[in-house]
């Protein structure tokens, strides 16, 4: 197998940026064979029953499509587990990886949790869900979709996979320091992936960043008003049992809505006005400090929650 850089999210931490703009450059484009079929790692990997996992069948097909002599590059945020699920596949996914690529260099981004939430909050009313925020954040399982606040506990993720490739092979990016310091990202991004110097210039972050509306709490409270009329992944169960659920439509209408409340009123952080700012900083404190001694990383100065010590 050829080398292989995996970078396997977590959500909402530019990953999309990553994907459709870092990685699609042409710099990048001339040192790595990007892999970009979504549905076959999603098959192949992420979902596939214990009985349908074939670790050399997987290799085997990523080396005959990669004829160059190119080192392997993979980018998928569904790598580390599915949020919507309590993250409990991820694990599974690192082990999986593994036995496909016993070598590899790791890419992990991580955000401040609780932007991580209300971003995870507003893409789940956005695919349908009903349940309000502080319901959300219920450590229970409903049906198929629940919410697990360890999900973003990111050090216990990035021991499993430092266990495997060593502390050498992964780089932890936070998300802050794109917004706030891209020179710093890009000269990680640079040394880790051995890029013939990419640079900020080449890319028009603020923009690619912030290039969508942000849609104000107002338009989000309606949306999840009238995700309970329909059933989706998101939400089960629905409050007239007759009325089916038509994805278009309902991408129409959020679409429409979305234009018309767009910047009309603020957007407010669901985590500062359910006031549990104090509660999620306490959850990750611990957490964030073992992350940051480990990979010596100055999450305190970009907003992470650290214990007082």
């Amino acid at each position: 197998m050829k080398e292989c850089y995996i970078h396997i999210g977590y959500p909402k931490t530019a990953t999309t940026f990553l994907q459709r703009v870092v990685f699609k450059h042409n710099v990048v484009s001339g040192s790595f064979f990007f892999f970009k079929d979504t549905e076959f790692l999603l098959e192949n990997i992420i979902t596939a029953p214990i009985g349908g996992f074939n670790a050399v069948a997987i290799k085997h097909k990523i080396n005959q499509l990669n004829t160059s002599a190119k080192p392997i590059l993979i980018s998928l945020e569904r790598l580390a587990g599915n949020p919507f699920q309590g993250g409990v596949d991820g694990e599974l996914i690192a082990n999986r990886l593994k036995a496909i690529f016993p070598e590899a260099k790791i890419l992990v981004s991580i955000r401040n949790q609780s932007k991580m939430i209300d971003a995870l909050y507003k893409q789940y009313i956005f695919q349908g869900g009903g349940h309000s925020f502080q319901a959300f954040l219920k450590d229970t399982i409903r049906s198929s979709l629940f919410f697990n606040l360890d999900y973003l506990k990111f050090d216990a993720l990035i021991a499993h996979y430092e266990a495997h490739y060593g502390r050498d092979n992964i780089l932890v990016l936070p998300y802050e320091l794109l917004s706030n310091f891209p020179n710093a990202y890009f000269d990680l991004l640079n040394s880790f992936f051995e890029f013939n110097q990419l640079n900020l210039n080449q890319f028009v972050t603020s923009k690619r960043l912030n290039s969508s509306n942000q849609i104000s709490t107002t338009a989000l409270e309606f949306m999840r008003f009238c995700n309970g009329f329909y059933s989706t992944w998101a939400q089960p169960r629905r409050v007239f049992p007759g009325i089916k659920h038509h994805k278009k439509l309902r991408k129409h209408i959020q679409g429409k809505l979305g234009q018309l409340l767009t910047n009309k009123h603020s957007e407010v952080s669901y985590v500062k006005l359910y006031k549990k700012t104090k509660q999620i900083n306490n959850h990750y404190a611990d957490s964030n400090y073992l992350l940051a001694q480990k990979f010596d990383l100055d999450l305190e100065n970009l907003g992470y929650s650290m214990p007082n010590l």
